[in-house]
This record gives structure tokens, sequence and C-alpha cells, in this order.
């Protein structure tokens, strides 16, 4: 333990029999006060900001959002396992829980060693998740599933919980070295900086390179109505960008120290000894910050999940207003990403109007206006990308329909209905036909039903 590191040599180092004590400086003591301490009081609060939102039920609907709980609550497991080296070292300077202390160490080892290998491969997780979600967008809701991603989420706790259950053993555990496993002696770091370090580093370094460059290749080539989850996409990008790089700027140098301070303390003199304990200590507190705001960088579910989860937020932003009031109008959704809205009546009567909103711009234009003023009627966007107004009324009930092209933005009109009507419905079929139904002509309410064919 770092209070008090004595390491009692034996027969399995070739060094003859003595012991050697490691007392912490006032530098140490002074870093895991204050330093260590206001590291996981802001951790805490930051992972509890993250578990709040994540925990809901419209953000865990997503695969990403599940991830992100996960991650929380795994970064949380290891800030409580932290606070034993606050008490001991900042606060008490000396031993804790005398009477299970060997128990409660291995413990607080085997947590913050689970906690942190956990982590490392639901960030990997997330990375593969956002690289799918990019890569191959129209596959995301096939792979990217509650189902596939408890199963790894399991793979990655069952594989964790059999790298460091020797942590557990009192046989393995401080056998040769208080606070050190035996097999850290052997071939165990090694494992810990691979598996718990270098591979996830590199996938996800690879990943973000590549999601980067997706993004980048497709810019140009975004259509508007696809701007916004494109920002989502790089936001994204963004926030894994500060995940991998908190985690190279922390976790590798840990991981590196811990191989080789398992070899120097077979063989520390005093001095050195003493070296490898404030060292040590010092980057104790470095993998903290790692844990403490991995979670805080990533708890910005509202963007995301307003995206895929419109019942979320349930708030409503004002945009760009159209240039007349109008009201019984209609509204119709193009194929290049924009609204067209026509008709309709304000208190200048009825309309013949129609503008433009552009979703990237967030501003209304004016084009074309309709052969004729009407308001009840109904618009159908056709399989060109043309859209079909038909009835509605204005001073008498209509039976005129007419086509609006966006490509060259005119209204054309077409055959006539069979019968006047409007408060009608429509619906477009296969085979590029139109169906109206029901109605009102005057005071008469229909039951009568009519298609008109495009080809």
């Amino acid at each position: 333990m770092l209070h008090m590191a004595t390491i009692q040599n034996s027969s399995s180092y070739s060094i003859t029999s003595s012991s050697m004590t490691a007392v912490n400086t006032p530098f140490l003591v002074f870093l895991y006060r204050y330093g260590l301490g206001l590291i996981i009081l802001l951790g805490f609060f930051g992972n509890l900001a993250s578990t709040m939102p994540f925990s809901l039920a419209a953000v865990r609907a997503t695969s990403t959002g599940c991830l992100f709980l996960v991650l929380a609550v795994l970064d949380t497991v290891f800030l409580l396992a932290s606070t034993f080296d606050f008490v001991e070292v900042g606060l008490v300077q000396g031993p804790i829980f005398l009477n299970a202390y060997d128990v409660v160490c291995r413990l607080r080892s085997f947590l913050k060693g689970f906690a942190s290998f956990c982590a490392a491969w639901i960030l990997l997780i997330i990375a593969i998740d956002r690289w799918i979600r990019v890569r191959y967008s129209l596959m995301a809701n096939k792979w990217c599933t509650h189902r596939n991603i408890a199963l790894a989420i399991l793979s990655s706790v069952t594989i964790a919980t059999a790298l460091h259950s020797h942590m557990l053993s009192p046989q393995l555990f401080g056998r040769f070295m208080p606070g050190v496993a035996t097999s850290a002696c052997g071939s165990w770091p090694f494992i810990q900086v691979i598996f718990g370090c270098l591979i996830p580093l590199s996938i996800m370094l690879l990943g973000s390179f590549d999601i980067y460059q997706n993004l980048q290749k497709n810019k140009s080539r975004i259509q508007p109505k696809f701007a916004r989850q494109e920002r989502l996409n790089r936001q994204m990008l963004i926030m894994m960008a500060v995940n991998v790089l908190t985690f190279f700027a922390t976790t590798p140098p840990v991981n590196v120290r811990r191989i080789i301070s398992a070899y120097q303390m077979s063989f520390a003199s005093e001095s050195n000894l003493q070296r490898i304990v404030n060292e040590t200590g010092g980057l104790t507190v470095l993998l903290t910050m790692n844990h403490a705001s991995t979670s805080s960088t990533s708890s910005t579910p509202s963007e995301q999940q307003r995206d895929r989860n419109p019942d979320y937020s349930r708030i409503w932003t004002t945009t760009g207003s159209m240039n007349h009031a109008r009201y019984s109008h209609t509204a119709s959704l193009l194929t290049n990403g924009k609204v067209l809205v026509a008709g309709g009546l304000n208190s200048n009567g009825a309309l013949d109007s129609a503008e433009l909103y552009d979703p990237s711009t967030e501003i209304w234009t004016t084009t074309a206006n309709m052969n004729y003023t009407r308001w009840y009627a109904t618009a159908s966007v056709l399989a060109n990308g043309n859209v079909m107004i038909t009835g509605g009324a204005n001073d008498h009930v209509l039976n005129t329909v007419e086509l609006y092209d966006p490509s060259v933005q005119t209204w054309t009109t077409v055959h006539n209905m069979n019968g006047a009507r409007h408060l009608h419905t429509a619906s477009v079929l296969k085979n590029d036909m139109v169906i109206v139904i029901g109605g009102r002509n005057s005071d008469i309410t229909l039951n009568t039903a009519e298609f008109y064919s495009l080809v």
C-alpha cells in the first residue's frame, strides 16, 4: 500500500533477507488529500449528471445511450474504490479497517482493475457503435441492437472478472509484496497493458480516424434532410476524440509504470523504493482523473437522443417564420428535404400563395402561386417528387387539381375530379395512383371515392 510500502524479501528473489520501508512524502500526502479528493468529488458529480439523463427510458432506447450509462456506472465504481486511497493516504495516513484490512485491500484492487479494464472496452464498443452508424448507416438498426450490446458488455465483464479474480485470493495477492499480486512478477502486467490499454486504444484510434475520413469525404454530398444527422455525427466524433485523448494521456503511462514497478520492487533499494512509491502515487491520481472525466465529457445526450428519440426532450424550438400568415393550408415534405406550404386562409381571405422552408438554413422563400386560391385541400407527394393538390374551397367547393414541380417551381393544372370536395383525404397508391376519399360538398357529407392515375 502507498501509505507504508513494505517489502518482505523472500526466497523468490535472490536478495538477502531484510525489510525496507517507504514513508509517504508531504507532497504525496498533499496530492492525495487535495488533488485526489477534488478529482473524486468532481467525478462523482459528473458521473451522477451522466447517469440521470442516460437512465431515462427514451435515452436507453438506443445502443449508444445504454453504453454511456454502463460507462458512467463503471467510472463511479472506480471512484468509490479510489476513496480508499484518499482516506488512507490523504487523510488518515495509516491503515484503515484494521480488522479486515487484507480483505478490503484486495477488494479495492479488484474493483479498480475490473472497472478500469471494463471502461476501456466500453469506450471501444462505443467507438465501434459510432463507426457502424457512420460507415454503415443502413445496417445500424440491425447491428447496433440492445441484444448485441448486452452480449458485448457481458463479454467485457466476464473477461475482466477472469483477468482480475486472482486479486481476491489471499494466496495470490500480497504473498511476496504487500499490495502486489503474485502474478505481477510474471506476465500479468503485460497482459494488463495489452488487453486493457493497447488493443482498445489502437482500435479506438483507427475507428475515429476512419469516421473522420468518412465524414470529410461525404461532406459535400450531404442532402439537406441529413444535415442534422451529419452535425450529430461530428459532435459524437469530437466526444470520441476527447475520450481517446484522455485515455491515451492517462492509462498507458500507468500501465507501463506497473510493468516497471513490478520488477523494480524486487531489487529496489530504500531510496529507489521511495521514488517508486511517489511515482506510482502520482500516476494513480492521473488514472483516477481519467475515470472522473470520461463520463462527464460524454454526458451530452440531448442532441444525440433528440435525433433518435423525439420523446426524450419533448421541447419545441422556434425557427424561421413564414412570409404569410395562414391556416387550413397544406404542408408537404419534398424529396429534396424542403417543406412546401400552399394555400390556406388569413385575414385577407383565401390564399393561392406557396412557400418553401429549408431546414438547413431555417429560412422560408416564396415560390410560384397556385392557379386557384384554396383552403381545406389535400397535398400528396408523388413518386417523381411532384406534389398534387386536390379540391378544397374558396368561394365555393373545388374539383380542380394541380401539380407542383419542385425542380422548376411551377404549378400545372391537370384533369378535374369528378366531384367537388373539401375536408377530404388523399393517399398515394402503388403504380403512381392517388385516391381521394370522402369530404364535404357544401352541406353534404360524401361517401364517394375516386382515384387518379399518372400513367
